[in-house]
């Protein structure tokens, strides 16, 4: 009985270890996928804080001054301004 008690120890033990060792590869894999998306969003973030800055950039009043200038354009008349006001989507209001 003693060799029975022994060799069920002994492959619960081999089990634990085995789930021990499973459980951990996931978490550090999940971990380091964590860590990568973490890594794009700062890249990311950065990206469109730049795009941000160029837009800025290009629609400051003192360009858009510039380039009217350059091109000889002028601001339009209040006549050829087009409002587009979409119908109301609610048919009971």
């Amino acid at each position: 009985m003693k060799k029975f008690e022994f060799y069920c120890l002994l492959a619960c033990l081999f089990a634990m270890s085995t789930a021990v060792i499973w459980i951990r590869t996931i978490t550090v894999k999940a971990t380091y996928r964590y860590s990568q998306h973490e890594k794009d969003l700062r890249h990311l973030q950065d990206s469109l804080a730049m795009e941000r800055v160029k837009w800025l950039k290009l629609t400051a009043q003192k360009k858009l001054d510039q380039l009217a200038a350059t091109y000889n354009l002028h601001a339009p008349k209040y006549q050829q301004v087009l409002q587009y006001r979409p119908k109301d989507l609610n048919p009971d209001g």
